[in-house]
């Protein structure tokens, strides 16, 4: 017997926004954050027939946080989480996945949305009450 689907609620995306990738000159992917899992999209160079790592389940997130580049004149700010996925023999290895956040002109606007990513998925980590619920 099949296990009833998710309720709706789990799937309802919390959070959605457009990051480049680090480097910079990397592929650039659609986040959405969900109570269960964030769901990784690449949109450029041309999106993927078949994603490979495009579900990251909450269960293998064991943070995050948010980092500023080496440059000055970099307006760009950068949210990393850290995972433990499981691997092909059933060991967990830590993998990293780094974000750039450069939609907005100046480095506090992206350095803001860079921390709402980082502080939503830390509240769900966690357990605790999103900011503004």
């Amino acid at each position: 017997m099949a296990p009833p689907p998710p309720p709706l609620a789990a799937s309802t995306p919390l959070l959605h926004g457009e990051f480049g990738s680090y480097p910079a000159r990397g592929p650039r992917f659609a986040l959405t954050l969900t109570s269960q899992a964030l769901h990784i999209q690449r949109l450029r160079p041309k999106p993927e027939a078949r994603p490979r790592g495009g579900l990251v389940p909450l269960a293998e997130v064991s943070g995050c946080c948010t980092l500023r580049s080496r440059s000055p004149s970099d307006s760009a700010a950068y949210f990393c989480i850290y995972t433990y996925p499981r691997g092909r023999r059933g060991a967990r290895r830590r993998a990293t996945r780094t974000f750039r956040a450069d939609g907005a002109a100046t480095y506090e606007e992206n350095r803001a949305e860079a921390q709402r990513w980082a502080t939503a998925l830390t509240c769900l980590l966690r357990g605790l009450p999103l900011p503004g619920d």
